[in-house]
């Protein structure tokens, strides 16, 4: 059966309308997802993991490992001064940040770095489990309200740390594989060390908050 002229018209029209549609649609762009700080996180997640699994099923080691550390750091975090709680709570913080900004100036310092959040996912987790198990609600209650929060700052600054380390690693093996050595690695080893100085006051505000916390709310908290 022939078209007619109306028909014609209107099959045009319809088409125009369709390519009107296909041009109007633009692709979607993923962003792009830093990878590096994830990597980190789930291995300070791992040691969280094994650290309260080892808790729970009765791991004598860790068992005993975090009673000890607790009923150490507890009294002698009781006995000291605020000047001496937030020295002492600086320096289990920044050694491990210092740790990885070392490693981050090696050449093959990469495979080195998870350990670092690891370890500390260990502790952490190994700590919460032990509080859980050995003194309940208050054992919990002690952690969310002295511990965790200034260990979630310093954790945030040592995974970025490790983060700056992993790419300042992969430079330097770069160099010198290519053997080359320019204006531009100098400014990135400057670039290195302010944002590491950054990260190192970001420390200091850890230990000003477990500070200020512990001496507001720790006596408030019994465990004999």
């Amino acid at each position: 059966m022939a078209q007619t002229k109306d028909d014609i018209v209107k099959n045009k029209e319809n088409k125009m309308k369709r390519k009107r549609i296909i041009y109007h649609v633009k692709p979607l762009k993923i962003p792009k997802i830093n990878y590096k700080p994830i990597i980190f996180f789930l291995f300070l997640l791992t040691g969280l993991i094994i650290g309260v699994i080892c808790i729970k099923y009765g791991v004598k080691s860790f068992v005993d490992l975090a009673a000890n550390i607790f009923e150490q750091t507890r009294l002698e975090s009781s006995e000291k001064s605020i000047a001496g709680l937030f020295f002492s709570s600086l320096l289990s913080s920044i050694c491990f940040l210092f740790a990885a900004f070392i490693i981050g100036l090696c050449a093959v310092g990469i495979p080195f770095l998870p350990i670092i959040p690891f370890i500390k996912g260990l502790y952490f987790g190994a700590l919460g489990g032990y509080m859980y198990s050995t003194y309940g609600v208050t054992g919990i209650g002690y952690c969310a309200l002295i511990t965790y929060p200034a260990a979630a700052i310093m954790i945030t600054a040592l995974i970025y740390g490790c983060t700056e380390s992993m790419m300042m690693s992969a430079d330097i093996c770069g160099i010198l594989l290519n053997k080359t050595i320019g204006m531009n690695n100098k400014d990135a080893l400057k670039l290195y060390c302010i944002r590491y100085s950054i990260l190192a006051l970001i420390i200091i505000v850890a230990a000003i908050v477990y500070t200020a916390l512990f001496k507001l709310f720790g006596a408030y908290f019994s465990f004999s």
